[in-house]
């Protein structure tokens, strides 16, 4: 599946090297690259560096309904997640060491809520340690027919996979 992506709309990088750079043994960045799975494609998002995951799809007015997220912890913990300055409400899955969903969520946006206090009491806890969670627009899971269980694999690029040594 690498070979699909071929170059990014950011210009004519493949996926192999867009990977070397954007994950390099120690710096951590964001990885923008489209999955072409089936007939459709995907906007994936992994984040890792402490500021990236506290800002997931905060301050955005609006995703489509082909993007997710992925949020790569450093190490297994349980996880909190809170939907200060987000504009839509977004589909939350916590994972397992395979990208298997191991809890669902929804979370709910309070667009004319803007003190963080409000959200104190609304944070979402995963009720296990887990490294890995996904969000995306409400309806992602239902209209991927992704329930308790299955795996998100499919929407991983295959680069990344293989990065995080979790196998297709």
């Amino acid at each position: 599946i690498d070979q699909a992506y071929k170059p990014l709309k950011t210009g004519a990088t493949a996926c192999g090297s867009l990977l070397k750079r954007h994950f390099p043994t120690k710096g951590l960045k964001l990885l923008s690259a489209l999955c072409l799975l089936s007939l459709s494609s995907f906007h994936f998002e992994a984040k890792r560096s402490p500021s990236e995951l506290a800002e997931g799809y905060m301050f955005r007015d609006k995703i489509t309904d082909d993007e997710m997220m992925l949020f790569i912890m450093p190490k297994k913990q349980l996880c909190r997640v809170w939907m200060h300055n987000v504009q839509f409400d977004l589909d939350l899955a916590f994972l397992d060491d395979a990208l298997n969903i191991v809890e669902i969520r929804t979370l709910y946006a309070y667009p004319e809520e803007k003190s963080p206090n409000f959200f104190l009491d609304k944070v979402t806890r995963s009720s296990e340690p887990v490294r890995y969670f996904m969000e995306a627009k409400a309806g992602f899971l239902e209209a991927n027919h992704l329930q308790v269980g299955d795996s998100i694999r499919r929407f991983v690029p295959a680069g990344l996979l293989k990065e995080l040594r979790i196998h297709r």
